[in-house]
């Protein structure tokens, strides 16, 4: 067989990628999960043959000062002390939240900036990973007499 010219040769542009991708993530939706039916799995907690298919499963944890919450996750749970696994996709799922997540809890000083003014410093990730400038608005919602929030 004869090698191609470089011309012959289709370079994928960006968006036909894009739409492969897209036709790909339409097609992964719509498979069911490959534990679907599985009864009587063994659980690798409690060692007993009571692993069952759950399509109800809920993904619970706490990072940085907040509770993260994911339900209608596929795979397998016990019978005898509720341990869970998750399908791929579930995992893939919980894995894309988790990513697109920004960590909360930082910490800020509040100093004087003069008179009964006061300001906030805020730490260098903050203002990196949501792009603020020096000068721009920012709304101060009170939420509690200790809580508060600050949308840019």
């Amino acid at each position: 067989m004869e090698r191609p010219r470089d011309e012959e040769i289709h370079v994928v542009t960006k968006e036909e990628m894009e739409e492969v991708r897209r036709l790909l993530a339409k097609a992964d939706a719509r498979k069911e999960s490959p534990l679907k039916g599985v009864r009587g799995g063994i659980c690798p907690v409690c060692n007993q043959p009571t692993m069952d298919y759950a399509d109800d499963l809920v993904y619970e944890s706490y990072r940085t000062g907040e509770r993260v919450v994911i339900t209608g996750l596929t795979g397998t749970r016990c019978r005898n002390c509720s341990d869970q696994a998750y399908d791929l996709r579930s995992s893939g799922i919980i894995e894309r939240v988790l990513e697109e997540r920004v960590p909360g809890g930082y910490e800020c000083t509040i100093t004087t900036l003069g008179g009964e003014r006061l300001g906030i410093y805020l730490p260098k990730d903050v203002v990196r990973k949501m792009d603020i400038e020096p000068r721009q608005k920012a709304i101060i919602k009170l939420l509690s007499r200790r809580r508060m929030v600050i949308e840019v």
